[in-house]
């Protein structure tokens, strides 16, 4: 459905944003770009949807090449940020607008415009202007007004960025549903790993503008192939070769390099089991593979609590259950245990 090749751009004097990028995103796939500030996720979002024109490289949407042709000719539409609804409109003008600039008829307008209304729970605001709506309902009437003209896919610019926590979830829930109704191919945009986690089919994972890493949330999360993707998508820790127990197998884990190149080991703070006492304990990792250290916080995360344990190591997040972690003082002893099945070798 969109298909980018040899996508290449920079920017001023020498400044590479997009490195020879690949993808290809299939009909109806929610397709999220993942990584930091400034790794060129946004700029391959606008190569797109034709605000960028790259340097090299093409770019096929619905298998029609449209490398050369412009924004409104690429069967594209665009949810911004800041949702980008024309402030002098009212909601059902706001909506209705790509459909008269396709000079549709009036009939099919107000028909879309009564099924968008009932949609995007939007009915009773079709009068009000944007300033007099909430940052969810604004965004409601940007996914409506992209999904009127209906588009061969949507493109996604961090469109929830700008909204408080409780409001971000709730507006995920609503994209899901939104994605699964209208079953459009999404290009979404972020840099919040649980957002990507919580609403793509696929994530790619950009570094310093190139796709470092392509696959399932679920694969990513739980084996990522490198080191790079295990830092950046949710918490890990990670002991370098100098930091690692002797008592650590490098032959159990994930097996992802080869044993001469390991030099680091990762394991997820979910996958660290904590215990208060082990027998035969000793200073340092014992030779059944516990390392010893001391609590150093507690953290309260609603449903759970993190633990920061220093070890000869260094400082190792743990999860535990409220009921542990209230039993457990600062200072306290503990002995963590990294299962062989959860560790992954770089």
């Amino acid at each position: 459905m969109i298909e980018v090749k040899g996508i290449r751009k920079t920017f001023g004097v020498g400044v590479q944003v997009l490195r020879d990028v690949d993808l290809a995103i299939a009909d109806g796939e929610f397709f999220c770009l993942l990584g930091p500030s400034g790794c060129g996720k946004t700029t391959l979002l606008r190569v797109v949807a034709g605000l960028e024109k790259p340097d090299a490289g093409t770019v096929a949407v619905g298998g029609k090449d449209v490398t050369q042709a412009p924004p409104h000719l690429r069967g594209c539409a665009l949810v911004f940020q800041n949702y980008a609804l024309w402030p002098h409109l009212t909601v059902a003008e706001n909506i209705a607008y790509g459909l008269e600039v396709q000079r549709k008829p009036k009939a099919e307008i107000r028909a879309t415009l009564a099924d968008a209304f009932r949609a995007y729970q939007l009915e009773g605001l079709e009068a009000r202007y944007p300033h007099e709506l909430s940052g969810g309902q604004q965004q409601r009437v940007a996914l409506a007004r992209a999904m009127a003209i209906r588009p061969r896919a949507v493109l996604m610019d961090e469109p929830l960025s700008n909204l408080d926590a409780a409001l971000r979830k709730s507006l995920r829930r609503e994209l899901l549903e939104f994605h699964r109704r209208a079953g459009s191919t999404i290009l979404y945009v972020t840099h919040d790993q649980e957002e990507a986690l919580a609403l793509s089919d696929r994530i790619a994972v950009m570094m310093a503008g190139k796709i470092i890493e392509l696959g399932k949330p679920e694969d990513l999360y739980a084996r990522p192939r490198t080191l790079e993707t295990a830092l950046f998508l949710g918490d890990m820790n990670l002991l370098r070769d100098g930091n690692i127990p002797a008592s650590m197998d490098r032959s159990a884990g994930s097996g992802l390099a080869a044993p001469a190149a390991m030099s680091a080991l990762c394991i997820r703070p979910e996958n660290v089991r904590v215990h208060p006492h082990v027998s035969g304990s000793s200073e340092g990792a014992d030779a059944s593979g516990f390392l010893k250290g001391t609590l150093a916080f507690t953290e309260f995360m609603g449903t759970h609590a993190t633990l920061g344990v220093d070890t000869a190591s260094g400082r190792i997040l743990a999860r535990s259950d409220l009921s542990q972690a209230q039993s457990l003082d600062k200072g306290a002893t503990l002995f963590l245990e990294f299962p062989p099945e959860y560790r992954l070798w770089y």
